[in-house]
This record gives C-alpha cells, structure tokens and sequence, in this order.
C-alpha cells in the first residue's frame, strides 16, 4: 500500500494513513490484480510426468572385474512429491547381478509429478530399463 501518514500533535502521537482518492483505487486495483493472479495459479493447465534428477546407477564391482553386462526393468510408482515409490525388479539378465544397483538408482530419481485438474497426481506401474555396459555411462531410461 502507498499513502502517506499524517501524525497529530495534539493530544498524543496518532498516527493513521491517508490517502487520496487516486491511490485508494489503485490498492482496490492491485488486491484484484493479486486475487486474478492467485486463480490463475490454481487453475493450472494439466502437466504430464517429468523427470527431474537422478544419478547414474553404480557399475557393480565384480560384475566390471568379470566383464559381465546386463541390464535391468525397475517398475515403480512415483507419489505427488515426486519420489520414487514401492520399486521393484520385474525382469534383470543375467539375473541378480545388477538388480540391487538398478533399484538404488531407481529410488534416488526425482520427478515433477503430472498435474490433472489442477492437482498432482501418483503415477503407478511406471517401468524403466537400467541398462549396464562396459565402457559406457551406465544407461536408464526414464519414462
């Protein structure tokens, strides 16, 4: 708010805010610029799922000294705040060697959870590949 103050002398310090009839409008303006601004906000349109971070998956140790490669599928859910939620393996070749490395990756990920009428959603059943190659960056693929 603008305006200035005007302070009596007589009879103690009162102090109370005056304004002009132009600047009483333009705090009126402002309020309904503000309450415009906040309906907006809540009437965002619908916003899909987006991946955020997350860190490459750790090449396990043995499997990089035996040369073994593989890959794993990680389904997940993903909850409003956009943490990696209930991961498990649902396929991994050769089988058990990279799936705990595969799910520490998975359960570190961080997405912009999808918006739906103005709220955000969980996205369940969600599958990614983690894939495991010698000589390369360790590969996902996020949905």
């Amino acid at each position: 708010m603008t305006g200035s103050m005007r302070c009596g002398t007589r009879g103690g310090a009162v102090c109370r805010p005056r304004f002009g009839k132009g600047r009483y409008f333009g705090v009126l303006a402002g309020a309904i610029a503000a309450l415009l601004v906040l309906a907006g906000c809540a009437a965002q349109p619908d916003q899909p799922l987006r991946f955020v971070a997350g860190a490459d998956a750790e090449y396990p140790t043995a499997a990089r000294a035996d040369g073994v490669e593989g890959y794993v599928v990680v389904e997940y859910n993903v909850d409003e705040g956009g943490r990696v939620r209930s991961a498990r393996v649902v396929e991994s070749e050769p089988e058990g060697v990279f799936d705990q490395a595969a799910l520490d990756a998975v359960t570190e990920w961080r997405f912009e959870a999808p918006v739906v009428d103005g709220q955000r959603k969980t996205v369940t059943g969600l599958r990614s590949r983690v894939a495991f190659q010698l000589g390369e960056p360790e590969e996902y693929v996020a949905p």
